[in-house]
């Protein structure tokens, strides 16, 4: 992995964060826009929640999601760092939406959970029906009316040195097998075995269903593939963001093969 990048600090807090997100944004013409906003109950500061749209004529459509747990900060940061250098600019054929951070207040602690200790990961019906969810109510409202091509959710393991994800499918889809393939000589893959008491196989975890943001995707009819990648957290951060990107670029040229396919 030799993809050059400009990497943020992994301690930026949530404040630090928008401020770089935002000027980036308005400097780079991207279409950004606040959804919400979390009220840190602990310091009474309300928190803004933005989603980003890039490339809305793209040929395909991208969701993608991350700061869900606010201790994984490869995502936010690899988000970021693909902002400040264009790279979703130079993706013209793929239209983004992109959620950055989820769950600011856990973020800002570094933390696993909200400030009310909760997860976010968790997208039904009783959270959408909960005040306590304000944050998956906001996303919800953006993305239920949409389609698209790919969910992908970027997550870190703190307890792996070895990559893996889950996917979601009614029949076997090679763009996931392709994925593993691909990344197999740059970091290691979990083999066939148990996880969380999931059956994975050669870094796959097939459709768990445990009502998390990307089994929502595909149960809902949100997206044709879904993806909730795990990078190791035990690999340094910098390896993590390299890691998030040439996944982001792999999927993206997958896409661009298919649609061509399917044109044809």
């Amino acid at each position: 992995m030799n993809q050059q990048i400009n990497l943020p600090d992994e301690h930026l807090s949530y404040s630090q964060y928008l401020k770089r997100l935002t000027k980036t944004c308005h400097l780079r013409h991207y279409d950004y826009q606040v959804i919400g906003y979390e009220l840190f109950e602990n310091i009474q500061m309300n928190f803004p929640i933005y989603k980003i749209n890039i490339n809305s004529k793209g040929k395909h459509k991208i969701c993608l999601v991350a700061g869900v747990h606010g201790y994984e900060v490869a995502g936010p940061l690899s988000i970021l760092s693909l902002l400040e250098k264009g790279s979703f600019k130079e993706w013209s054929d793929t239209s983004f939406t992109i959620f950055p951070i989820i769950n600011p207040t856990s973020f800002d602690l570094k933390q696993r959970l909200d400030d009310d200790n909760r997860d976010l990961n968790a997208c039904y019906k009783t959270t959408l029906a909960s005040e306590n969810y304000q944050e998956i109510k906001f996303f919800y409202k953006e993305i239920k009316n949409q389609h698209f091509d790919l969910f992908l959710s970027l997550h870190e393991d703190f307890d792996e040195d070895r990559f893996y994800t889950y996917a979601f499918e009614d029949e076997e889809l090679p763009l996931y097998r392709n994925l593993i393939k691909f990344l197999q000589h740059k970091v290691d893959i979990i083999p066939d075995g148990q996880i969380y008491g999931n059956k994975i196989r050669n870094g796959l975890v097939i459709n768990s269903h445990d009502h998390s943001l990307e089994d929502y995707a595909t149960s809902s009819g949100l997206a044709k593939y879904s993806l909730a990648t795990e990078t190791p957290m035990k690999l340094a951060l910098k390896e993590r963001v390299e890691l998030n990107y040439l996944i982001i670029n792999f999927l993206n040229q997958q896409l661009t093969e298919i649609n061509s396919k399917a044109d044809h």
